[in-house]
């Protein structure tokens, strides 16, 4: 695993701005056929405690909501360029401030891709303006219990919740219908050892709140009523 204090390569501002309310967003089943595709893993932790109220349709515990996602992609693309096999974090103030950290083996087409994509299946992390687009190193560490990944401005380690029966807590039927996140599966509960953000702009810090661990799979055309 790399180290946590790793330095930018290239930063490239306002790719993305208007990327939300481009086109529809998201018929379920991410396939080659669409304008653009996700599917991979989605992970996050937040500022709000153990579980999430905003999942559920309630105030976030600090009246805001920040903190981290990872992306991991297994297959999708954004128009012509295919991002297989690429990561991204995304760190957030909901509705304030998006900055966005794509793996630094991406190409300049692919980083735009991935920035491009996110916001349209995950509408939520696109409700706030995007400052920066960066390419940088990225890390990511997981067991059975824990995942780690880092950007150089933002770090987060998760561990495992586990029921009364020693297994994985995990919701079903997430979220509730109307609210800024797509559909959600395989989501399995975590708690935040550590979650912080440490940039020019922005400074956040948080331990012992909620974090999770799922799967998204989510296409779409860019042209409007064609999902």
């Amino acid at each position: 695993m790399r180290s946590w204090g790793l330095k930018p390569v290239v930063v490239v501002a306002g790719l993305v701005a208007v990327v939300v309310g481009m086109g529809a967003f998201a018929a379920w089943s991410a396939t080659t056929e669409s304008d653009w595709a996700l599917k991979g893993s989605w992970s996050d932790t937040c500022s709000c405690k153990v579980s999430c109220p905003c999942f559920f349709g309630s105030e976030p515990t600090e009246a805001f909501c920040e903190g981290s996602s990872l992306f991991e992609v297994e297959e999708g693309h954004y128009g012509g360029v295919e991002i297989d096999g690429l990561t991204a974090v995304v760190t957030y103030r909901a509705a304030k401030w998006t900055r966005i950290y794509v793996v630094d083996t991406a190409t300049p087409e692919q980083v735009d891709a991935v920035a491009s994509v996110i916001p349209l299946a995950v509408p939520f992390l696109g409700m706030g303006p995007i400052e920066t687009v960066e390419v940088v190193p990225l890390s990511v560490e997981r067991t059975e219990a824990m995942l780690k990944y880092a950007a150089p401005e933002s770090e987060v380690e998760l561990e495992i919740v586990m029921g009364a029966n020693g297994e994985p807590i995990r919701l079903a039927n997430l979220p509730m219908k109307g609210l800024p996140f797509p559909e959600i599966h395989d989501h399995t509960q975590y708690r935040a050892v550590r979650s912080k953000h440490d940039s020019d702009a922005h400074h956040f810090e948080w331990s012992g709140r909620s974090g999770f661990v799922s799967k998204v799979d989510r296409a779409g055309d860019l042209s409007s009523g064609n999902s």
